[in-house]
């Protein structure tokens, strides 16, 4: 089957052994009309039918249905006529329903189409889910499926990778909770799709309107591999982000480490906040050599942190700052008339972080934070104290601790950080972007796990971690630190061998888009 890629539409024809793969577990001798809402060529809906010939081939009562605005017909020809509409699904009738649906919808990000557009879909949902105007269009498909389902009903859906990440999808997985008895998923760690750059979920959906009884999960490169599904519970299911590995339920293994070895969410111990948000930071961050040629008054600089690239120790090096942020206020400004005259030409003020300051210019700064996490960081993110008076950009978050610590608890939750328990938390916890890079929001950075204690070896480890860190040794402090906590901890080998494997699993999954990018 020639796979057809029309990316602007979000149209990616299924493989045919994708399909067959697919339909199988939704086909049931009593599930006898099967509809598909965007059938594009029919590769479903032909594998739908072979998958039934080939279970019941004494039975002959199937009935396939579907609906496409611009199908490519062709592998349906044998098939009535009426039972396929040539129309926009969203104007498809409501009153239709039918035994099981298969859907692979297009996948088009929300800004890739108008707001009236997406204001008409949601109009459509919007009494069955609460959902966002940022909803990608996969989302509102899926949704106005369940509507056309009979009782009792089946439902499949190939999804990209968003449905387990995206904020906008959490609503949908907790609708979809609340609707289908069983649910099963798995995540396939590969582009199904010609020219297509997601990597793909198989969803199945089944026995609509019934209590959900089981939710699982597995994880696999390709569905050649036998794979194992893991069963997971629903507060896993309704977490922001659901991370799937193929050893084990990763929550699972976080609760015990939480529950029986003493980790706690960071949250318990710190606050975490964006960084200095200045709309343009080239116009409002000059570098030290600048600093100097534009002779400005010292009193009016900060400075600022503005990338963890250089960063390798556990305290900011050097004693000069490399850059600055410059505070021009209402007090001030006539000092720069000049340099806010060029902002102006340049329509800085009529950036939006710009008009929502009063005055414009005035770059909100606030409390000096205690320490600083990285906000995207491609390998081993830790907690780097801030011995200097520093600020930092958005790209760092600022970490301020909610009680005073002393030096040597300080020193043991940066230790703690580069153990595989609270690396691991963070890899799952955080979004993944296609380069790679982990994107560790605050949400995430705080419900990730951490151990705080008093022990005699932290002062010793803490100066041989941070050796390692400055020789760029970051894999090697980790099993370094994790020995350490491991022993105190009598966190059993088999724990600590779930928890190695997964992460690995987790960070090579990662760093194969970088690879691939």
């Amino acid at each position: 089957m020639v796979t057809i890629n029309n990316k602007k539409n979000g149209v990616y024809y299924t493989p045919s052994d994708l399909a067959s793969y697919f339909v199988e577990p939704l086909i049931d001798r009593s599930k006898l009309t099967i509809f598909d809402p965007a059938y594009g060529e029919g590769s479903l809906l032909l594998a739908a039918e072979k998958v039934y010939k080939r279970k019941y081939p004494k039975l002959k009562f199937l009935s396939l249905h579907g609906c496409d605005k611009l199908p490519k017909d062709g592998l349906l020809t044998h098939l009535p006529n009426e039972n396929f509409t040539r129309k926009d699904f969203f104007l498809f009738p409501v009153a239709q329903k039918f035994d099981t649906i298969v859907s692979n919808p297009p996948f088009v990000r929300h800004h890739l189409f108008q707001v009236s557009r997406r204001i008409e879909y949601y109009k459509k949902v919007k009494d069955i889910c609460k959902i966002n105007l940022s909803t990608d269009l996969w989302g509102y498909f899926l949704l106005k499926s369940t509507s056309h389902l009979n009782e009792g009903g089946n439902l499949g859906v190939i999804l990209p990778w968003s449905f387990l990440q995206a904020d906008y999808a959490h609503s949908i997985r907790e609708f979809l909770l609340q609707k289908f008895e069983r649910i099963e998923l798995i995540a396939l760690d590969r582009n199904y799709f010609l020219n297509a750059e997601e990597r793909i979920i198989l969803l199945w959906l089944f026995n609509y309107g019934n209590v959900n009884k089981s939710i699982k999960i597995g994880y696999s490169n390709t569905i050649q591999n036998e794979i194992k599904f893991n069963e997971i519970d629903s507060y896993t299911w309704l977490s922001r982000r659901v991370t799937v590995s193929s050893y084990c339920s990763i929550n699972n293994l976080i609760d015990k480490l939480t529950n029986e070895h003493g980790y706690e969410p960071f949250g318990n111990i710190a606050s975490v906040k964006i960084g200095v948000v200045t709309g343009a930071n080239d116009y409002f961050i000059f570098k030290r050599d600048k600093i100097t040629e534009q002779k400005f008054d010292r009193r009016t600089l900060q400075p600022i942190l503005t990338s963890f690239r250089n960063v390798c120790g556990f305290l900011l090096n050097g004693t000069i700052p490399e850059q600055y942020l410059l505070k021009i206020n209402k007090r001030n400004y006539k000092n720069h008339i000049g340099l806010l005259r060029s902002f102006r030409e340049d329509k800085i003020h009529l950036r939006a972080h710009s008009i929502r300051r009063n005055p414009w210019y005035s770059v909100i700064v606030g409390k000096i934070p205690d320490a600083f996490f990285p906000y995207r960081i491609s390998k081993c993110p830790y907690l780097l104290l801030n011995n200097k008076n520093y600020q930092s950009t958005n790209s760092i978050h600022r970490i301020y601790f909610k009680d005073k610590l002393s030096p040597e608890s300080i020193q043991c939750l940066q230790l703690s950080f580069l153990t595989y328990p609270s690396q691991l938390s963070l890899e799952s916890n955080s979004k993944v972007y296609g380069s790679g890079v982990l994107k560790i929001e605050p949400s995430s950075l705080q419900s990730s796990i951490i151990r705080i204690g008093n022990y005699s070896w932290v002062k010793d480890l803490y100066i041989k971690a941070e050796a390692m860190l400055m020789n760029s040794q970051k894999d090697q402090v980790i099993d370094l630190v994790s020995d350490y906590f491991y022993k105190e901890l009598k966190i059993s080998k088999q724990i600590q061998m779930e928890i190695r494997k997964t992460y690995n699993e987790l960070v090579t999954r990662r760093m194969n888009r970088l690879n691939s990018a």
